[in-house]
């Protein structure tokens, strides 16, 4: 179903009025805000359809999205024990802002996957492997995500642009979200 909608709006910019048709490209640096805080890194893409409705894929890697359910079961073994759990996420979906002006309001909508990896480290040594090994499977997993969000992005010029945000990134492993906040620099096309 959702990528269906997606083809659709696809093909709905494809057939739009050039006029429409701006391309957008964006570099983002954030923050997760998990059992601890940890930095995030995204390229995204944007394609107009519309003056006020786009459609957006986003590229990122988020540096520790840990849930505090696992952090807890490592509590009190911080100095022997590490434990982090990077994330490489793409999403893809609908950006609806104000139509014109220097500052544009937005939220966004959209699906994609999120692949987790642990990361364990007993006295600074990788254990990783080891404990996959003993446990007979990966502790790498691909997981169906949504994203709902808004920011706002300030125009500096007519081809370039700042972006400040907030994202909330629902995995479909029962009870795990991810909240991030951004910024970034962008250029229209």
């Amino acid at each position: 179903m959702a990528s269906s909608v997606l083809l659709a709006l696809i093909l709905t910019a494809v057939a739009s009025p050039a006029a429409a048709q701006r391309l957008t490209l964006a570099g983002q640096v954030g923050a997760t805000f998990q059992t601890e805080t940890a930095p995030v890194f995204a390229g995204e893409i944007g394609i107009g359809l519309v003056p006020a409705v786009s459609i957006y894929g986003t590229f990122g890697r988020m540096q520790d999205v840990t849930p505090s359910e696992v952090a807890g079961f490592f509590e009190g073994l911080e100095p022997v024990v590490d434990v982090s759990m990077p994330a490489t996420y793409g999403m893809a979906g609908v950006r609806v802002a104000l139509p014109a002006g220097p500052i544009r309001p937005y939220g966004v909508g959209g699906v994609g996957f999120a692949r987790f990896s642990a990361d364990l480290e007993v006295f600074g040594f990788d254990i990783t492997n080891l404990v996959e090994d003993q446990i007979g499977f990966e502790l790498s997993t691909n997981q169906f995500a949504y994203e709902l969000g808004g920011g706002v992005m300030f125009s500096l010029g007519s081809n370039a642009f700042l972006d400040a945000g907030y994202r909330y990134m629902r995995v479909s492993v029962a009870d795990f979200d991810v909240s991030r906040v951004y910024g970034g620099v962008g250029v229209r096309f």
